[in-house]
């Protein structure tokens, strides 16, 4: 495979997905492609987030390729978090349905001062599932334990919905994941509640 075909370059025009950018000047989420390889591989390979997902060291390589596969996917789409021209984190809408539902996840952020954008991260991901994608529904799960998560989620308008609970394996071990889901007509409820503290971040 040539270096070319390795690199996932939205910009080249090699996939039908474009570098799109949708939020503000200084807050937005863009497709995931080689810009953002080293900071996505670095936090992907951080071994504080292998508590509540399946950990593997990953390489360059390894996440090229696997972006190369979900860039050719109509169900898929990846994101990275740009914060005040710095990368900030990734989060993804996957498992699309369009016009009905889908799942909201792969929401990860570097430990350090950025973590603050996690609310402008939900809220850029909700607002495209809902006002681009036209999504009725949008689900996520998040492992039993991770209160933070979880409290995070509820505290910006997500109820638990026990219509997507499913256990897995996590780690080699036996994990509940925990159910929640906010629809169409509680989007603007959401919006109103995450806007006050999210306006500065935008800013």
């Amino acid at each position: 495979m040539s270096e070319n075909e390795k690199s996932v370059d939205l910009s080249a025009l090699n996939y039908s997905k474009l570098p799109l950018q949708y939020g503000t000047v200084s807050c937005y989420i863009t497709l995931n492609d080689n810009r953002y390889t080293v900071e996505t591989v670095e936090l992907r390979n951080t071994p504080a987030l292998g508590r509540y997902i399946n950990y593997v060291e990953l390489s360059a390589d390894d996440h090229e390729r696997w972006l190369a596969g979900q860039l050719e996917r109509d169900d898929a789409l990846n994101f990275v978090l740009v914060a005040q021209g710095r990368f900030a984190g990734t989060l993804s809408l996957y498992n699309i349905q369009h016009g009905k539902s889908c799942e909201f996840g792969r929401m990860m952020m570097p430990d350090d001062g950025r973590r603050i954008y996690a609310l402008a991260a939900e809220m850029l991901g909700m607002s495209f599932a809902f006002e681009i994608l036209g999504i009725q529904t949008l689900y996520c799960v998040v492992v039993d334990g991770n209160d933070a998560v979880l409290n995070f989620h509820l505290r910006n308008g997500w109820s638990i919905d026990s219509r997507y609970e499913r256990f897995e394996q996590v780690n080699g071990s036996d994990a509940h994941l925990i159910g929640l889901s906010v629809d169409r007509s509680m989007w603007s409820e959401c919006f109103v509640k995450m806007r006050p503290l999210a306006k500065r971040l935008f800013a």
